[in-house]
């Protein structure tokens, strides 16, 4: 039997089931996604898939306690997912650097240098954006000399 009916069923289906089935379908396989970045077995597919969602997956890259290096200073699965999603992910990026800066310095941590770093790897696109955090942090070490290294590695 061949599979071009197969295929139109499919189609006719996801077509009948509308936006909000596919918004719900999205919304349940990203949290798949999110479980494949703590299985090494699994976790470049999950960083490859989450370059298809990033209006969905940027936001919950940002979280805390998944901006850290991995071993030895590598990037961790969830760094490598936000340098993959590149360009589109700049912006929430440079306001989650703004909000982590105007907090407490003792909650600043890696987390603020991951993500710099990320930028730093995203490449030349990113370039006005650690500009901006080097013009916007003022003198501090903290975050202007990780900036503008990532701009002289590029």
């Amino acid at each position: 039997m061949p599979r071009w009916p197969v295929v139109a069923v499919l189609c006719a289906v996801s077509l009948l089931a509308g936006p909000r089935a596919v918004a719900q379908n999205s919304e349940l396989r990203i949290d798949e996604l999110f479980t494949w970045l703590d299985d090494p077995t699994r976790q470049w597919l999950a960083t490859a898939e989450l370059q298809r969602v990033p209006t969905l997956a940027v936001p919950r890259l940002l979280e805390p306690n998944r901006l850290v290096f991995g071993p030895h200073g590598s990037f961790s699965a969830p760094l490598l997912a936000l340098t993959k999603i590149g360009e589109p992910a700049i912006p929430q990026i440079v306001s989650h650097i703004r909000r982590v800066w105007n907090g407490p310095p003792t909650e600043r941590g890696y987390g603020l240098h991951a993500s710099i770093a990320v930028l730093g790897a995203i490449g030349p696109a990113a370039v006005p954006a650690l500009i901006e955090i080097v013009y916007s942090t003022g003198a501090d070490d903290d975050a202007t000399k990780p900036a503008l290294d990532a701009i002289v590695q590029m």
